[in-house]
Formats: C-alpha cells, sequence, structure tokens
C-alpha cells in the first residue's frame, strides 16, 4: 500500500469522526442552554442523512 492510498483512507476514516465530534460539541453547546429541542431534532436528522449518504459513497467507491 503506498502512501498517498494511506493518506486517501485516513482522510475517508478521519472525515466522519471530525464532523461527529463538531455535531457533539453543537449538541452539547444547544442542550447547555437548552435550546429548542425541535431544531436539535432537525439538525441530528439532517446530520445523520447526510452521513449516511456520504459514508454509502465511500463504500461503494472503496468497493469499486
Amino acid at each position: 500500500m503506498h502512501f498517498a492510498e494511506f493518506k486517501h483512507w485516513s482522510i475517508h476514516i478521519s472525515f466522519p469522526i471530525f464532523i461527529f465530534i463538531i455535531t457533539l460539541e453543537i449538541t452539547i453547546f444547544c442542550s447547555r442552554f437548552q435550546l429548542n429541542n425541535i431544531f436539535l431534532y432537525i439538525y441530528n436528522y439532517f446530520f445523520s442523512l447526510f452521513h449516511s449518504q456520504l459514508f454509502s459513497k465511500n463504500i461503494k467507491k472503496l468497493m469499486g
């Protein structure tokens, strides 16, 4: 496995983790100030939708 391939893989793996951490931060921030739960629900819904699409695209790409 070449270094470029490894870098490519690490980006694929770290990107969802990076988004997840940001989501967690925002969720904690929102819950701390007890903002509207509906906003959180919508945000989490869109995030999960986006994340699953991104993930399935990456899997398809890796499978060839």
